[in-house]
């Protein structure tokens, strides 16, 4: 059965507190075709596993926040850059990846227009990754 299936169509949920259901909820979410806006902020819990899932199944996906998921990874980061429709994506409070994983995941995301991370960690990112972030297709806050 798939998310589809399972929540129906909807073209954007925001689960942002699902408790111990939250693995549930990521396998839920990453069979569905049809979702194009999804925001997991808050779900400590989440895992680059269910990053990879939601890339693999969820197709016509442009916009993702991923606030505050702090087990997701420069693995999981970079495994968005597979995604082929992917526009707008939040990493604010996700300390877990570099400046160098943010570099790949900008140039290998051909869709992303913006990304939206802490000032910290723009503080890490060397000035010639931020210029490369920062060509006239990407915007970045």
């Amino acid at each position: 059965m798939d998310g589809d299936t399972l929540m129906g169509p909807m073209p954007c949920w925001n689960i942002q507190i699902m408790g111990p259901h939250t693995l549930q909820a990521g396998e839920a979410i990453a069979s569905s075709e049809s979702l194009k806006k999804l925001n997991l902020s808050f779900l400590v819990n989440l895992s680059d596993a269910t990053i990879v899932a939601i890339v693999e199944s969820c197709k016509n996906l442009d916009a993702l926040n991923l606030t505050s998921c702090e087990f997701v990874t420069g693995e999981g980061v970079l495994t968005l850059k597979k995604h082929r429709s992917l526009k707008e994506l939040i990493l604010t409070s996700c300390e877990k990846f570099s400046g160098y994983d943010l570099e790949d995941l900008v140039l290998g995301c051909q869709m992303l227009e913006y990304i939206m991370v802490d000032r910290r960690l723009r503080m890490w990112v060397p000035m010639e990754v931020q210029d490369i972030i920062m060509r006239e297709h990407y915007w970045i806050d």
